[in-house]
């Protein structure tokens, strides 16, 4: 018989273990967006001073042992006097109010009164969740408040994924919510309102992605609730911005997505800083953060770093400070500033179209900065490296700049106005117009049944049948199937998780036994038109995870405006089909899990579709609960990279295909050979995308006139089959517009070879080059972290334009024909401000031959360096038929005692070397077996830091941290390293060394033609141009200030000089009004050109 639908007044009669009813539909006080189910509901204590957590707990353990599903908390007051934990796959979730806070489901917290360092009010195990709740400290009081601990943290656990807190009011708490410093993964905040006292939300060790949607921390949640002792409002307000309070602390978050986070009256609103496990890389969208002491503070990120678009920053003391330990990339894109603007740090903030008129923007001389088409007020730059491009001179007010630095002012704008990237405002979320609910093991369904295709199928058709369809609910459980099912139009088949979820969790597992290698055949779940799938998991059991077999679709949409909602899709070759039939008005909202061949598949769409949160990762195959029958994988470590590199070669992740209006916002997915692809008659808007592991991560192969606009991309091409972060291919003839993106790691920036348009504005990448092989690129305001030769080549079909980018380090590098690409602005060389060797050398060669500086033998360097776990170890010249030249190489051997983790540092040689800005360290090195690989030159500088730890990669883009393996077996490599970023600073020692985590055993290299030195004298790095700069008259004479023994070479059209443009023999004359560029580069001491262009900046009038 169907569980019976019930209101609120039924709830008196709380439901007991011993009179358990089954799942049941409640009819909340407050309306919902969704059908209430609940395996349990509690009412609250007649006596308003009992304990009410004894009561949740007894609910939330008995959902928990039924495999999980949902506590429903009636309205009402519940004393919490005691602590609570949210097991695995339960959700506690109340009647939310969040207009009237006290008149919901009210948690009254007085449990750990003044002890901070408690444990947590509520504990979150993985797959649990917080809806709809209010958390209230009734014996709280300003202005002098009492601490408490954390009102809601995540619990300790293996594979701690999915803690969700979602449409909760956080009244007046002390420290809200905590996430971490334990491991974490995929934590989720929705909808939440939040005052508190000290701290509202710290996130910290999260190693996937994190997402926090539509949060506000704000003094009105308190000061509206008209809840008991509610201070005054000045009261508040002064609390919070005098006492140290923070809305929001981020320490290691890896891919944090962050949109409509609404931060007021904090005395700091957004904090990034060094976690327990490392550092942040985020982005936010469509965000403010105002009425704050420090509106952000940034003091540490990993060099991916932080990017915002459509954002508002004001504060009293700092709109935005990257603190002096700030040492990464933030970007600023279509974001507003009211107040000082700092960057006092070493790192690079780049501004793209923002209002900075309400700021005063400053920089240090250690940092560097670029506004481009931004409004400016006050600007006061020491920063040695600097670009305001585009700006009214009329109102800015630019104070004196470093005429010695890389610093370059036009007004001249570059950019092109564009339509914003939004996410927009979708309708509410679909759901059966009736709340009938149809329970399929009244229909027969069971765990111990071989097949349950039948009587779910029946449960469906009787939903189908019932005026406004109806919800067919799936308790917790393993549910085996040998058929397909269909949903009936109207119809939701549902599970019993409320939240995102994990397959490690379990809750309503749908097993597929059929069509193994049938690929073409039918899906497993067809849906009709208007009906959808929520708070599912899906597994076969009979896949092998290291050798896939091919299976149907796992679900197919057989028309249109469909739906999903938190499904988890563990194992599937191929998973959600919405093109093979039309799909207009589909909404698609964390879809999670693994697949082999085809992820998730949208297209011919004439209408707006919705989709949010997609989740993908490898782990949902691999990490999983001891009861889920599976053919392989008892360990993730057994089967992990092997997923991994099936998917790297064949897994086309999130494809769209002849979609006229895709709405895409916080897409993820780890591991692809395509990660999201466009195809055909696109118009896509695309807010917070990323691909981590995709061989191509984006690629595009549209029609003309399609479009594609994202904004917060962060991609990463990488494995055997990288290709490019972005890639058109040759069929493309779209335009694609990217604004404020993130790449790193793989082969290369982008592999352009389709006739359309690509439009990278503002970037940060920490990757390969840009190849335009066909079509156009603009790249405006970019910033590449490598040295790389060149940066961005353009093929001689190729067009477009390159402005305002830097390469962090020195100039940047552009393959072009002038009279197809135009550059402009982009970084040049820059002399450190204290650029004085004074007798200290700046170079070191050695061939290890007789006569040349001789390698110290056998012995360990004790400083930056050491010994663990190794023997026999030896390191000095050897004569060697196989030197690379000569008669004489370094061999560096030894014995790894310790597999798990081993390390020798020899030292070569002692003799300190000043490093100039042009500095490079090139070795050639030849392992003499597999762990010799393992080994590499190492340096320690005066003030005791070394090449290892710097996060330096050589030319080719690999760590120079020895125990990367680089080279082949048996054959010579040469290694280039830049060592420009340690410029000013002296090497003291080099090393030889071994140092790994994974091997053992022998290790045996050799080391040969070792050489540090610069390509220029010293006196070659005071070049310099006479006047500096700026706004000249037509006919002004620009003089090189050098010493004689310089030769310089110059251009006027701020192209490189080559070997054929002219060389400097007296001062020329800027006789073409406008914006003229000048570079010169120094020649080398034999006349050739070096790798240094310096230059600036003219606006003849």
């Amino acid at each position: 018989m169907t569980a019976q639908k019930i209101g609120v007044a039924v709830l008196v009669a709380a439901v007991t273990a011993a009179t358990w009813a089954g799942p049941q539909a409640v009819t909340p006080r407050f309306p919902k967006s969704d059908l209430v189910i609940a395996e349990e509901i509690v009412t609250p204590p007649a006596a308003a001073d009992t304990d009410a957590a004894p009561l949740l707990q007894a609910a939330i353990d008995r959902t928990a042992q039924r495999g999980g599903g949902t506590v429903f908390a009636a309205a009402g007051t519940y004393r919490i006097a005691s602590r609570i934990i949210v097991r695995e796959g339960v959700t506690l979730r109340g009647d939310s109010a969040a207009q009237t806070p006290g008149a919901g489901t009210l948690l009254s917290i007085t449990a750990d009164k003044g002890r901070e360092d408690a444990p947590a009010a509520f504990s979150i195990e993985r797959g649990g969740g917080l809806m709809g709740l209010t958390f209230w400290y009734p014996e709280q009081r300003l202005p002098d408040p009492v601490p408490y601990p954390w009102t809601v943290k995540n619990a300790e656990m293996p594979a701690n994924d999915n803690q969700t807190v979602a449409d909760c009011t956080f009244v007046n708490a002390w420290k809200a919510i905590c996430i971490g410093p334990d491991g974490n993964e995929l934590h989720t905040f929705r909808q939440l309102r939040i005052c508190a006292l000290k701290t509202g939300i710290e996130i910290d060790s999260t190693t996937d992605i994190g997402r926090m949607s539509e949060v506000t921390l704000a003094p009105s949640v308190w000061l509206a609730s008209g809840l008991p002792g509610v201070p005054p409002g000045p009261v508040l307000h002064d609390y919070l911005l005098r006492e140290d309070t923070v809305a929001v602390m981020i320490g290691r978050s890896d891919w944090e997505y962050i949109w409509r986070l609404e931060v007021f009256g904090y005395r700091r609103g957004l904090v990034f800083r060094k976690g327990a496990r490392g550092t942040t890389n985020a982005v936010m969208a469509e965000s403010r953060l105002t009425g704050c002491g420090r509106a952000c503070e940034v003091q540490a990120l990993n060099q991916v770093g932080f990017s915002a678009y459509r954002c508002e920053f004001a504060g009293t003391d700092r709109a935005w400070l990257g603190t002096p330990s700030f040492d990464a990339v933030v970007q600023f894109h279509s974001c507003r500033f009211d107040g000082v603007t700092a960057n006092d740090g070493s790192g690079v903030a780049t501004f793209h179209a923002c209002g900075l008129a309400a700021a005063d923007v400053t920089c240090v001389p250690g940092g560097q900065l670029t506004a481009m088409d931004c409004t400016l007020g006050n600007v006061a730059l020491a920063a040695r490296r600097a670009r305001l491009l585009g700006f009214d001179a009329g109102k800015a007010r630019v104070g004196s700049l470093d005429a010695s630095g890389d610093v370059m002012v036009s007004a001249t704008g570059r950019g092109k106005a564009g339509e914003p990237v939004v996410w927009g405002e979708p309708p509410p979320f679909p759901r059966p117009r009736s709340d009938a609910l149809f329970v399929v093991t009244a229909f027969g369904a069971s765990p111990d049944r071989a097949d349950n295709a039948a009587a779910f199928q029946a449960a469906l058709d009787r939903a189908g049948e019932n005026p406004g369809g109806g919800t067919v609910y799936v308790p917790a459980g393993r549910y085996a199937f040998r058929q397909d099912i269909t949903v009936p139009a109207g119809v939701e088949l549902r599970g019993c998780s409320d939240v995102p979820h994990h397959t490690v969790s379990g809750g309503s597992v749908l097993m597929v036994y059929h069509n193994c290698g049938a690929e073409a055949g039918p899906p497993f779940v067809s849906l009709a038109a208007g009906s959808g799938l929520r708070g599912m998991t899906f597994w076969y059991p009979e896949q092998p995870l290291k050798a896939p077999e091919p299976y149907p679709w796992t679900v197919r949409a057989l028309g249109r405006r469909c739906w999903l909602k938190d499904v988890t899709i563990g194992n599937a070759w191929q998973a959600v089909d919405f093109a093979t039939h039309r799909s207009d008005g589909h909404r698609i909202s964390y879809l999670a899990g693994a697949m082999f061949r085809r992820g998730l598949f949208v297209g011919g769409c004439k209408e707006t579709g919705w989709i949010e949160d997609v989740q993908f990762n490898p782990h949902y195959a691999c990490r999983l609960p001891k009861e889920l029958p599976r053919v392989e994988g008892d360990r993730p470590g057994d089967t992990g990279g092997h997923v991994i590199q099936f998917q790297r070669e064949h897994l086309e992740g999130i494809v769209l295909r002849d979609c006229r209006d895709a709405r895409l916002r916080g897409t993820f997915l780890y591991a692809a050979y395509d990660g999201l692809a466009f195809r055909g008659a696109c118009r896509a808007q695309v807010l917070m995308h990323g691909t981590d592991t995709g061989s191509r991560a984006v690629v595009f192969e549209m029609t003309r006139g399609a479009r594609v606009d994202m904004a917060l991309a962060q991609l990463v091409s990488l494995g055997d089959w990288a290709k490019a972060a972005i890639v058109t291919l040759p069929a493309d003839r779209g335009t694609s517009r990217f604004l404020n993106s993130q790449m790193w790691a793989g082969p290369a920036t982008a592999v352009l070879e389709g006739s359309g348009t690509v439009r990278l504005e503002q970037f940060n990448t920490l990757t390969g080059p840009i190849e335009v092989r066909a079509g156009r690129l603009e790249a405006l305001n970019g910033v590449f972290d490598r040295a790389l030769s060149p940066h961005l080549a353009f093929s001689a079909s190729a067009r477009g334009e390159v402005a305002g980018t830097l390469f962090e380090r020195g100039p940047l590098r552009v393959e072009a024909d002038r009279r197809h690409v135009r550059t402009f602005a982009n970084s040049l060389s820059m002399a450190p401000a204290a650029l004085n060797p004074g007798s200290v050398p700046t170079q070191l060669a050695s061939g290890f031959e007789p006569g040349e500086p001789e390698a110290v033998a056998d012995t360990v360097a004790t400083r930056g360096g050491g010994l663990r776990r190794v023997s026999d170890n030896r390191c000095g010249a050897v004569e060697r038929a196989d030197a690379h030249s000569g008669r004489y190489a370094v061999r560096l051997a030894g014995v790894s005692d310790d597999p798990a983790y081993s390390f020798v540092y020899q030292t070569l040689f002692k003799q300190p070397v000043f490093v100039m800005p042009d500095t490079v360290l090139t070795y050639w090195f030849k392992p003499l077996n597999e762990s010799g690989r393992g080994t590499g030159i190492d340096l320690l500088f005066a003030d005791g830091k070394t090449l290892r730890q710097s996060g330096s990669v050589d030319r080719d883009g690999i760590s120079t941290f020895p125990g990367v393996k680089r080279g082949r077996l048996d054959a010579w490599t040469q290694i280039t390293v830049p060592l420009g970023k340690f410029a000013g600073n002296t090497i003291v020692t080099v090393m030889a060394a071994y140092d790994t985590r994974k091997g053992g055993g022998r290790f045996e290299s050799l080391f040969d033609d070792l050489r540090i030195a610069p390509e220029l004298s010293p006196a070659a790095w005071r070049v310099r141009l006479e006047p500096a700069g700026g706004r000249v008259a037509r006919g002004t004479q620009i003089r090189l200030v050098k010493e004689p023994s310089v030769r310089v070479r110059y251009t006027l059209d701020g192209s490189a000089p080559k070997a054929d443009s002219p060389e400097y023999k007296e001062p020329f004359t800027l006789t073409q009004r406008g914006v003229v560029e000048v570079q010169v580069t120094p020649l080398t001491l034999d006349g050739a050109l070096s790798e240094q262009v310096f230059g600036a900046l003219y606006e003849v009038e």
